[in-house]
């Protein structure tokens, strides 16, 4: 049971500032009441982070905080996907950080849209003592906002992608030091990396998050794993790089991190790759006669392929005695640290050196022939957390027609459908006997006929000529 009653025995556990119109719930649920509307510029106590929603109907994360008139719930989709909100959580010790930018904006509150007070010279060393809850993308890098107070005694806050953590201001001023890009592949297994060149190793007690605990990312650190390079440097005539990488792992709807790894690691110990993901992967392909294939898939607007190497394709076996080819094609989809986000598929069309994208992001798929007039059907699904369609398609004159699509939502069981022919549709309205029961979908192939099932009622379709026509069952 949640209560808007001030409670003064807790104690805030951060601060929150308001950038937008912000509702606060009397509970942790987007159906509760809401009983007061935060404006810009107000600042809040945060008491507690990470509540569940109060229904288990979607995932939703909630802050507890404390206003000058009450205790209630902020959803944290206010701070991660509208902007609206930004909590900073006090570290436990202060740390010393560089700016590594040519020259980073200091703000007044947490916010790219905050007030500008002063400007951070590159190498300049800054006391670090918060940071947001969540991070946030700037540019290419993924960071969190970090509360901090220069040497001259001026506090607010800057984005951390563009710091680094240093151990004091020896560290941060290195000879020869240059700032770069591209990427390195370690060659080795658990190579050594160093807070200060051939100097202080870095160890796993030193490897720890904000509040102390060990992350043990050394132990990753496998030959052949790709990090980001940001900086090189000559110390005694040996080359290292700067490297920092985070580990994360991508599900349905979710991304779960150990932490963020960073230090120097000798030349001996890498590969430094100055072209692209994209180019070096290109180079070192095998099969060329696929280049206008990769080239137009990474030329797309969303999703474009940059790791080559992940590259799976297959030629459909369509038997339509047609020149025209049909790929399945499949890659990896890597975040801003090589971290392997998700896997795009696509069934993509090719007319001489044109492509055309049929459809994407299907889970499985098969070559079926329903009819058995040796030209294919081809049938894929996709699945979600709660959702499942099912789609076949019909080849007609090189192109694959959709000719059946199926959709069910376990958080829906009435909204289950059939659509025929891109344009017949059978759903609860054809079974208005069972208005008040939960309806489910199915679908058998029986050649050369589809037998769909919605609820209590079951259709027959006979495939010919490319389409499905209603049969007596």
């Amino acid at each position: 049971m949640f209560s808007c009653k001030p409670k003064e025995t807790l104690a805030p556990i951060g601060e929150g500032y308001v950038f937008g119109d912000v509702c606060l719930h009397q509970s942790p649920s987007v159906l509760s009441l809401c009983t007061l509307r935060l404006t810009p510029g107000t600042k809040v106590e945060v008491l507690e982070k990470n509540i569940k929603n109060e229904a288990n109907d979607r995932y939703m994360n909630w802050y507890k905080i404390r206003t000058n008139q009450q205790i209630g719930f902020v959803s944290q989709d206010e701070e991660e996907i509208r902007l609206k909100f930004s909590v900073i959580i006090p570290n436990l010790t202060e740390w010393k950080m560089v700016v590594t930018a040519s020259s980073l904006r200091l703000r007044e509150l947490p916010s790219l849209s905050a007030k500008v007070i002063t400007s951070l010279r590159n190498g300049e060393i800054i006391t670090a003592f918060g940071s947001s809850a969540h991070k946030f993308k700037v540019e290419d890098k993924w960071d969190s906002w970090i509360q901090v107070k220069t040497n001259s005694g001026i506090s607010g806050f800057s984005y951390g992608g563009f710091l680094r953590e240093v151990k004091d201001e020896t560290e941060a001023v290195l000879t020869n030091e240059e700032i770069i890009s591209g990427f390195v592949v370690l060659t080795q297994d658990q190579p050594t990396f160093w807070l200060e060149p051939n100097k202080v190793k870095l160890t796993d007690k030193d490897d720890s998050d904000n509040f102390g605990a060990p992350k043990s990312l050394l132990k990753h650190t496998k030959s052949g794993l790709r990090f980001p390079a940001l900086k090189k440097a000559v110390v005694e005539g040996e080359t290292y790089y700067y490297l920092e990488r985070e580990f994360c792992y991508y599900s349905i709807n979710s991304r779960d991190c150990e932490g963020n790894l960073s230090g120097w690691v000798s030349s001996n110990d890498l590969e430094y790759v100055k072209d692209s993901l994209y180019e070096k992967t290109l180079a070192d392909y095998p099969e060329k006669e696929q280049l206008p294939l990769i080239q137009f898939l990474h030329n797309q607007n969303e999703n474009p392929l940059e790791d080559v190497s992940t590259l799976k394709v297959n030629q459909l076996p369509l038997n339509d005695n047609q020149l025209n080819k049909v790929w399945d094609v499949s890659y990896k989809k890597l975040d801003n640290s090589y971290n392997a986000e998700w896997e795009p598929r696509q069934l993509i069309r090719q007319v001489s050196n044109d492509f055309y994208v049929l459809t994407e992001n299907y889970s499985d798929s098969e070559i079926i022939d329903i009819d058995g007039d040796g030209i294919s059907e081809w049938k894929s699904t996709k699945s979600g957390r709660a959702d499942y369609s099912l789609h076949i398609y019909s080849l007609q004159n090189s192109k694959f027609v959709q000719i059946l699509q199926m959709e069910t939502n376990d958080y829906s069981p009435n909204s289950c459908s059939f659509t025929i022919n891109n344009k017949e549709v059978l759903d609860l309205s054809s079974n208005t006997d069972q208005a008040n029961e939960n309806t489910t979908c199915s679908m058998n192939i029986e050649s050369p006929n589809l037998i769909l099932k919605i609820g209590k009622k079951t259709y027959k379709y006979t495939l010919k000529s490319g389409k499905l026509i209603r049969s007596k069952i």
